[in-house]
């Protein structure tokens, strides 16, 4: 079970319509320069700064609030504190028993393995109303597994389920998956997967050292937050990287070792932080059998990312080298990092 709250979507007013129109550049500005890149205004405190009451009253506009608004405009320390998350689960929790009529099936909706934010958390339409429908069953596989799957269904343990049908949903090996399953291989012949065999190494989460050309934005190493924005702003590094590479007639770029370990140690030391980004999280990859537990996200986000960004130009790409096809690529400087 995941922590599900609404997703809380409505339909946008012709008047709505019109003033996102008429602030375009300002809102544009908002979702390329603030910390997690969403519209969303921080809040202002940590959560037992309000009395007891005023949180509850809190946690209610946040449940009625649109999406990631319930983290990114929640208490300040929603996901360093364990006792207010612990707080704002248990809200979620009274929610969910008062949606599902059935006490047995909301209790095993409630997740027991994780607070708020350890993993994805979705933003729900109608899920947990689904349960009350007659055709709906809840089966918890751990106490009845899938033994097989039938021509007309699935048979568990107990009993064989009839469906017309199936979708698969088994998970997320996030991060490095659809990299490691793409066959890659760089310079002499090093796979990806053994090169990242105790996790993945990256600058920016952009390139990796020994694999040239290969760019990686949107994966390994992105931030905790807007991915799409996140992602954009690495596309747009890329982007000036490559137009530098040309500028002064390279055709191949690759990271420098020193910038890679550099980068790779910042994100490892971020990993010890009070986050809530548990032990079973996928954000570490350890939802994955035999994958190494190694942090997959930039903990310290899009500021970070600003930051060693400015410096990388500021000192004329020196965490690259540069070089024509064919010819070995030669040191330029020391990492900025």
């Amino acid at each position: 079970a995941n922590w599900c709250t609404p997703l809380n979507n409505r339909p946008i007013t012709p008047e709505e319509q019109a003033r996102l129109r008429a602030g375009f550049e300002q809102l544009r500005e908002i979702l390329n320069t603030w910390v997690h890149g969403f519209h969303h205004p921080a809040h202002d405190r940590v959560a037992f700064e309000d009395s007891e009451d005023e949180r509850q009253n809190f946690y209610e506009r946040m449940w009625n609030s649109p999406g990631f608004v319930k983290i990114t405009s929640n208490y300040t320390d929603l996901l360093s504190n364990p006792e207010a998350n612990a707080e704002w689960c248990a809200f979620i929790a009274e929610k969910i028993r008062g949606i599902v009529e059935d006490p047995d099936t909301a209790e095993r909706l409630l997740p027991k393995d994780h607070q708020f934010g350890e993993k994805r958390p979705p933003f729900v339409a109608g899920y947990y109303e689904a349960f009350n429908r007659p055709n709906v069953e809840l089966v918890d596989l751990h106490e009845t597994p899938i033994v097989r799957v039938t021509p007309t269904g699935i048979e568990t343990a107990d009993k064989v389920r009839e469906f017309d049908v199936i979708v698969w949903a088994t998970g997320f090996d996030f991060g490095t998956g659809a990299l490691a399953r793409m066959g890659i291989r760089g310079r002499d012949g090093k796979a990806l997967v053994d090169d990242w065999a105790d996790g993945p190494r990256t600058f920016l989460g952009v390139q990796t050292h020994g694999f040239p050309n290969l760019f990686l934005p949107g994966g390994p190493h992105a931030a905790a937050g807007n991915n799409p924005r996140y992602n954009g702003d690495q596309v747009d590094f890329i982007t000036d990287l490559l137009v530098h590479a040309r500028a002064n007639g390279a055709e191949v770029v690759e990271v420098t070792a020193r910038a890679e370990e550099r980068w790779t140690a910042m994100i490892d030391r971020g990993a010890t932080s009070p986050l809530s980004f548990g032990e079973r999280s996928y954000y570490f990859g350890t939802n994955i059998p035999g994958k190494p537990r190694r942090y997959l996200l930039n903990s310290a986000g899009r500021p970070k990312l600003f930051s060693i960004i400015a410096d990388v130009i500021a000192n004329d790409y020196d965490s690259f080298t540069f070089a024509r096809a064919g010819i070995a690529a030669a040191a330029v400087g020391s990492s900025s990092v």
